[in-house]
């Protein structure tokens, strides 16, 4: 029987929208409620977080930090800070000599991250992204030859390491031979015999709302030889990874447009049965990533009339899961909730913030898990959702001692 509400980690492939993936499940899921926690660009892959039914209130309390696995090349920027853009400038003999330099001594590159790119920084994100300007995304207007200008917003590079080994010097021939099977092949042309790229592998962990290539973009400005991701690819969200998630073929469609030409888009194709083996029930994956804290049955009643309670931490769990709320509270900068410390919702990304709903926890009442509750301050809580019990698997006592484990190591 095909669940109403859960989760699905989903294997992004390259070439397809995170939009595209929601539709592709919105059909085989029987249900319009699909959601996501984090947009990935068309030419990148890897994790998503797929919610749908009930589930999708619960997304935002997945915004936690991410990881990402990047290729990056010094020795040219693009005008999208990525493969599928065009080269803005050609290399200088000055630009060779430092690129020579870089893939020789890693080292000076590391420490222009250390140094630049770590750490709570402010990133101005490419023209081609998704940040909405002035109530349009600012990719649309860059397609149409706007001048879109974006406000710097705060983030935060908790890791930026290149792989050892991983830095490689390429010339213009070699470049050329990458460049014409890359997204924009049209690159190919402007490389010169004597031009020369750097290419390394960084791992890289940082906050919601990070463009990966506008690091990378920053990065080859600082070092002044230009740079842009050539390949990147998210393994983490939080603590969820790839090892279950679910992988999509991929489909050409081709179709007529407006303009009268025939264009080739690729659309992502699940396996029903595949999808369903592996999702998740709601309450698997926010047992398994909230802190817990346990209430009274008269509690319980209020949770469940949509009513707010004063939570006491009266006993170890509860005392350890205010802990993990007061900690988040603190690192967020106020105590008060995000949304009046940041101008509301729609600038959650402008600081390091924690989102209005990213405090929550999940409150079990005599062994049965009532729901998902957001900490409103001061000890109160007031519910997020309501959770199916027919989705709850473990046996009471499992529930209780996974629990105890679960909130000692966030405490």
């Amino acid at each position: 029987m095909r669940p109403s509400s859960g989760f699905l980690l989903v294997d992004k492939p390259i070439g397809v929208t995170s939009f595209d993936v929601v539709a592709a499940l919105r059909h085989v899921l029987g249900t319009r409620k699909v959601g996501h926690s984090g947009t990935l660009d068309p030419q990148a892959t890897g994790l998503l977080l797929i919610g749908f039914g009930p589930a999708t209130r619960l997304l935002s309390a997945f915004h936690s930090d991410k990881t990402y696995e990047a290729t990056i090349r010094l020795g040219m920027s693009t005008d999208t800070d990525d493969a599928a853009g065009t080269f803005v400038a050609g290399q200088t003999n000055a630009a060779r000599q430092k690129v020579r330099l870089l893939a020789g001594q890693p080292r000076l590159v590391s420490r222009a991250i250390a140094e630049h790119l770590t750490g709570d920084i402010d990133q101005v994100p490419s023209a081609y992204s998704a940040v909405r300007v002035g109530g349009k995304h600012a990719y649309d207007l860059a397609r149409k030859g706007v001048d879109v200008r974006i406000a710097p917003r705060r983030i935060h590079v908790a890791a930026f390491d290149v792989v050892p080994g991983s830095v490689r010097l390429m010339d213009g021939v070699q470049a050329r031979t990458s460049l014409v099977a890359s997204a924009n092949p049209a690159n190919a042309d402007l490389c010169a015999d004597d031009d020369v790229f750097c290419d390394m592998t960084a791992s890289i962990t940082c906050s919601e709302g990070t463009y990966v290539r506008s690091l990378a973009r920053d990065l080859g400005r600082i070092l002044g030889v230009g740079g842009y991701v050539t390949a990147l690819r998210r393994v983490r969200v939080g603590s969820l990874g790839l090892s279950s998630a679910v992988a999509a073929t991929v489909q050409e469609r081709r179709f007529t447009g407006r303009d009268g030409q025939e264009h080739v888009r690729l659309r992502p194709i699940f396996d029903a049965q595949d999808v369903l083996d592996h999702l998740l029930p709601a309450a698997t994956l926010v047992w398994q990533s909230l802190p817990c804290v346990r209430i009274s049955r008269t509690q319980a009643h209020l949770l469940e009339t949509g009513l707010g309670i004063r939570l006491g931490a009266d006993n170890e769990s509860n005392a350890q899961a205010l802990s993990v709320l007061e900690n988040d509270r603190h690192a967020s900068g106020a105590g008060q909730p995000a949304s009046h410390r940041t101008g509301g919702q729609k600038d959650r990304n402008a600081s390091l913030c924690l989102g209005p709903f990213d405090r929550c926890v999940v409150a079990v009442c005599s062994g049965t898990l009532v729901g998902v509750a957001e900490d409103h301050g001061s000890h109160g809580l007031h519910p997020r959702t309501i959770l199916d019990q027919s989705f709850v698997a473990r046996s009471a006592a499992t529930r209780d001692r996974v629990h105890d484990e679960h909130t000692q190591e966030h405490a």
